[in-house]
């Protein structure tokens, strides 16, 4: 899990795993491998600001030298009757500098992007059974997007479609598809999909990890309060 509210919604040999954190002015608990990858997307996004910035003083002090080179090439180049010449190559030499820029710059969003889909895939793809974890990856990367300009994630619906989802949302819209059905490991909540899903009643005393990582954190809650233990 990415992150959760309260460290009781998860078994104490985890815990060391998780750090607390402020989101939205209240305190949470996120996976330290989570907070690394975004403190990494936060410093490649100034690193981004830091070249735009570069990038708009780049453009204005180009645009004073050139004003200033054009200005004494055309006094001088008025009686030669070449100045269209002149105005071209100059445009030609300076678009193709601000290309190059914004070439690097759209190069490292592409990595931010790819390391916060991975990381939203990741945590997903523990849902997946061993056999289906390859296909399931590939279909859900496909449902995820991330923004580093916003630092906010979306996600598609399985036509390609826009959604409101958030994270949580989206792992139950997963978890009820038919279409990983066959990819998902056991559910130990009633009514699940995969292989052996549970139709019963109720979580058992004791589960398996695989079911333990499939529910959700009320339901984990739910289990360690009525008693219920985990085996490997």
């Amino acid at each position: 899990m990415i992150e959760v509210k309260d460290l009781a919604d998860i078994p104490e040999k985890y815990h060391a795993d998780y750090v607390e954190v402020e989101k939205n002015g209240a305190k949470i608990y996120q996976h330290k491998d989570f907070v690394t990858v975004v403190g990494a997307m936060k410093r490649k996004g100034e690193e981004r600001d830091a070249l735009a910035n570069e990038l708009k003083g780049f453009k204005s002090q180009e645009a004073v030298k050139q004003a200033e080179a054009e200005k004494k090439a055309l006094e001088k180049l008025k009686a030669e009757g070449k100045i269209d010449e002149i105005l071209a190559d100059s445009e030609k030499r300076h678009g193709e500098k601000i290309k190059q820029f914004e070439e690097r710059i759209a190069k490292r969003d592409a990595v931010v992007i790819k390391k916060a889909r991975d990381a939203v895939v990741s945590e997903l793809s523990t849902l997946a059974t061993e056999v289906g974890a390859k296909a399931f990856k590939k279909l859900i990367s496909e449902r995820v997007d991330y923004d580093p300009e916003t630092d906010k994630y979306s996600f598609k619906d399985e036509e390609g479609g826009a959604t409101s989802l958030d994270l949580a949302g989206f792992k139950a819209d997963v978890l009820k598809s038919p279409t990983y059905a066959a990819m998902l490991k056991a559910q130990a909540s009633s009514g699940g999909f995969g292989t052996n899903a549970s139709t019963g009643g109720g979580a058992a005393k004791t589960i398996t990890r695989a079911q333990f990582d499939a529910m959700s954190q009320s339901a984990r809650a739910a289990h360690f309060k009525s008693g219920g233990t985990i085996t490997n």
